[in-house]
């Protein structure tokens, strides 16, 4: 991957894709269940699912693969009014061609008020909007080194950009819950304006150099579908893109597996 000369001692990443280490965030499934009402109040559900994620910032781009373990309860207060909260944890890898390797491990919590503005057997409706926040944490490998105070390309040594970082925001979307007999399909969107603050460290030669700092909001837009059997396990498909900013580049992920409510 071809580096610019930048100097350490302004602190600048030494690869595009060294910032993005802690731009990367996965955003959880919307909501735990098609649907909810006063009989049957609490709905807790399990997730897993595989991960793609691609990162636009060199060529050949960047891909990542992981999955995405999580875990969503939902209490209904009525058969208006829920709350839910969700929690999950994503370990990423990847590597290009040319010999650069990253990951990425990322850990969201997001928790959601829903209202259901409409309920019957074949359709039902619910609107969601609350907090979301993920700690991250990821690693970029790289072919370069440091020559007094810059870093260069080179094809033997070995330069390491580590990043922690919090991304926090407010989430809001709407599903559509629709009855297909033993299926009902669950189509769904989400967008969420978030803000990153991040702590990066460039190895190399023994060298540390830290950085710290923080970025204005980006807004990731979040569509995919469900299908819930009536035994109460689901299989979904999701598709998150991420523009870029603030030096950060657009990246999209992909995720798809299966859900099991109980």
């Amino acid at each position: 991957m071809r580096l610019k000369i930048m100097a350490v001692a302004l602190a600048l990443a030494a690869s595009p894709a060294a910032a993005q280490v802690e731009n990367l965030r996965v955003a959880p499934h919307p909501v735990p269940y098609p649907s909810f009402d006063s009989q049957k109040n609490e709905n807790t559900a399990l997730s897993l699912s595989y991960v793609h994620s691609n990162l636009k910032v060199s060529n050949p781009s960047l891909s990542l693969n992981g999955f995405d373990l999580g875990l969503g309860y939902r209490r209904a207060l009525n058969d208006d009014m829920a709350w839910d909260a969700h929690f999950s944890i994503v370990p990423e890898f990847g590597s290009t061609s040319a010999g650069t390797k990253m990951y990425n491990v990322a850990v969201p919590l997001s928790t959601n008020f829903e209202y259901q503005p409409y309920r019957s057997q074949a359709l039902n409706v619910i609107l969601f909007a609350g907090p979301n926040i993920q700690l991250g944490s990821g690693n970029y490998e790289y072919h370069a080194t440091y020559s007094g105070n810059a870093v260069v390309p080179s094809g033997n040594g070995v330069a390491t950009t580590g990043s922690t970082s919090w991304i926090y925001g407010l989430q809001f979307g709407a599903q559509a819950g629709v009855n297909a007999g033993p299926v009902t399909l669950v189509p769904f969107f989400s967008m969420s304006p978030d803000w990153i603050t991040y702590t990066r460290k460039y190895f190399s030669n023994n060298n540390i150099v830290s950085k710290s700092g923080s970025t204005s909001a980006a807004m990731m837009t979040t569509i995919g579908a469900q299908a819930w059997l009536q035994n109460g396990l689901g299989f979904h498909f999701t598709y998150q893109t991420v523009p870029g900013t603030s030096g950060f580049k657009t990246y999209d992920n992909i995720l798809t597996g299966f859900n099991w409510a109980f």
